[in-house]
């Protein structure tokens, strides 16, 4: 827990260093995109999971499948199940991130 504590302070000096006194804003422009409206985006990413695995389920002979079930047995088809696992997440944040974009881009920031 220290080595990690110790690593992340690392980065945010690091961050600090560059935002603040080097005015290299051009590096952390997807940070601060992602930024403006974090609670929203938050609580969408937990329902958009929610409705994937959840409530857009069915049953059948085999089981229980859901849509994220699906799309991740897709990507476990054609790579390792760590490396799908992987992209799997980073497709989310990405997902999620192209909508902050969008949001950005329309001056909208909403506030919970």
């Amino acid at each position: 827990m220290a080595l990690s504590s110790g690593i992340l302070l690392w980065l945010l000096a690091a961050l600090v260093y560059l935002v603040d006194i080097r005015k290299a804003t051009t590096l952390t422009e997807p940070l601060r995109i992602y930024g403006t409206n974090p609670l929203f985006i938050y609580m969408l990413s937990w329902m958009f999971s929610v409705a994937t695995s959840r409530w857009l389920s069915w049953n059948t002979a085999e089981g229980t499948h859901s849509v994220a079930g699906l799309f991740y047995s897709a990507l476990s088809g054609v790579l390792p199940l760590k490396a799908a696992s992987l992209l799997f997440a980073l497709l989310h944040v990405v997902l999620f991130w192209a909508l902050s974009l969008w949001l950005y881009r329309r001056q909208i920031f909403i506030k919970l």
